[in-house]
């Protein structure tokens, strides 16, 4: 009777909560020193009857939604078990609750669809700046560890599948370098205005750029070459804020270069060459 009550409160019925909250109460009561009654006879089904439920509405809502409106969905449903618990459930039932709500919701069977998306996954949301949506992505994924380890390996792909375009690329020195800056600034800007700076996204595109920088020595050059000619050109051309904003932006990218020696020694030839170029 307990568990067809919660089900059909799941359906939007709307049930006696109260009366519901006093039988659970007495299933814990009868046996008052063990919970094994109310976890074998009550918390059990109901665990498995919480997953059978939110596996089949979520493999309905997968084939049609896309990755923003599937997530408000789950987001919505996990609010509905927050305040079920706080109802009439028993506050040693809720992580056990929530834990089988979001290995159904964004577990492995759904995860790794929802951040590939072709045109409103991870990437889409990256491509498109969508806050919100990095957000909720952010918001439910960091829930779950395995979901949200799947995340940061999506991310660090993205970062260095967008750098190592770069770094191959036929394009000019300072165009790389502009380029690469631009980069870490909007997967920085995602990670502190969408996933609330968290230290281990933080990690990810730390250790994402470094593996782009240091593929080859294309950038330590790009980087000499770029801040030579900014010194050259720009120095008495721009206000002292402005030159000190360019300087920081390029040591952001000079710190993930894990051999200084290679910028050092490109940086000396061109100094030597500048040297002579004037005399």
């Amino acid at each position: 009777m307990l568990i067809r009550e919660v089900r059909s409160e799941r359906e939007g019925e709307v049930i006696e909560k109260t009366q519901i909250r006093s039988s659970i109460q007495m299933l814990i009561e009868v046996c008052k020193n063990s919970r094994k009654l109310y976890e074998q006879e009550f918390e059990k089904v109901l665990l498995l009857d919480t997953a059978e439920y939110y596996k089949l509405e979520s493999q309905a809502l997968i084939t049609d939604c896309s990755c923003a409106s599937f997530l408000e969905k789950a987001h919505r449903r996990l609010m509905q078990e927050y305040e079920r618990v706080a109802s009439y459930l028993d506050a040693s039932t809720e992580p056990k609750l929530i834990n089988t709500f979001l290995n159904e919701y964004i577990g492995d069977a759904h995860s790794q669809a929802l951040l590939t998306m072709e045109s409103s996954g991870l990437v889409h949301m990256i491509r498109n700046n969508n806050i919100d949506e990095l957000g909720l992505v952010y918001n439910m994924f960091q829930r779950r560890p395995a979901s949200f380890e799947l995340l940061r390996k999506h991310l660090a792909e993205f970062i260095i599948r967008e750098g190592n375009k770069l770094v191959s690329e036929e394009v000019k020195n300072d165009d790389l370098v502009i380029k690469m800056i631009d980069l870490r600034e909007r997967v920085c800007g995602i990670q502190s205005r969408a996933m609330e700076k968290d230290t281990q996204i933080d990690m990810t595109i730390k250790m994402a750029f470094e593996k782009v920088v240091n593929v080859n020595n294309r950038t330590a050059k790009a980087l000499v070459f770029y801040l030579d000619e900014m010194l050259k050109k720009d120095f008495k051309n721009i206000q002292e804020a402005e030159l000190t904003e360019r300087l920081d932006k390029v040591i952001h990218i000079f710190r993930f270069l894990l051999d200084k020696d290679v910028f050092e020694g490109f940086y000396v030839s061109s100094f030597a060459k500048r040297l002579l170029e004037q005399r």
